[in-house]
């Protein structure tokens, strides 16, 4: 995850958590929001296929499922 990497401490991080990450993406692999979700406990991934994360998130199905579902 870099030089800054909290990799080895996310699975402390118990709240539901909505990892979304554009295959448009840059400079940020997809794979990079992969490992993310990955090693947190409650996340639940979600990869937008030819968009970006900061566009598209609001107006994804599988997003405001998530969102709707928390207390």
């Amino acid at each position: 995850m870099g030089a800054d990497s909290v990799a080895d401490r996310l699975a402390e991080i118990t709240a539901p958590a909505l990892v979304v990450h554009g295959t448009a993406d840059l400079p940020i692999p997809p794979e990079a929001g992969t490992a993310l979700a990955a090693g947190l406990p409650a996340a639940e991934p979600v990869r937008l296929l030819d968009r970006s994360r900061a566009h598209s998130a609001g107006h994804d199905r599988r997003a405001l499922t998530f969102v709707s579902r928390l207390p």
